[in-house]
């Protein structure tokens, strides 16, 4: 099961398209964020030759993060125009498609009874 298909059956249980949407794009880009996040560390630590200063450090890492909130707002904003330029509606799309069958009812039902016997027995035995 892919990730497109837990964002689909997300979908078939009614949690609200602006959720969705929301998990797709940030489990997409945050890795895609931490990696570039890590390139800019690497490429100080082979650039960097001795110890630097704290004011050095701190003055490196805001530089970074302000680098890289300027690449994350440019990112979004190219991402965004991509995907309607590319028919983009807001739903998410698979090749599947869900269609319950014989073994999927049994294991309702299945999963009804056991949940039925337990509560049964929760209130029998203390």
């Amino acid at each position: 099961m892919g990730w497109a298909d837990v964002l689909k059956s997300l979908q078939a249980f009614r949690v609200p398209q602006v959720f969705i949407l929301l998990l797709s794009m940030t489990y997409r880009y945050i890795f895609l964020f931490l990696h570039s996040a890590n390139s800019m560390l690497e490429v100080r630590k082979s650039r960097v030759v001795g110890r630097g200063t704290g004011n050095d450090h701190r003055r490196w890492i805001s530089n970074a993060l302000m680098s890289q909130m300027n690449r994350s707002f440019k990112m979004s904003s190219d991402v965004y125009s991509a995907m309607l330029a590319r028919g983009f509606t807001g739903t998410v799309r698979t090749y599947s498609t869900y269609q319950l069958t014989p073994a999927d009812w049994l294991a309702l039902g299945s999963a009804v009874i056991a949940a039925a016997v337990t509560i049964i027995l929760g209130r029998i035995v203390p």
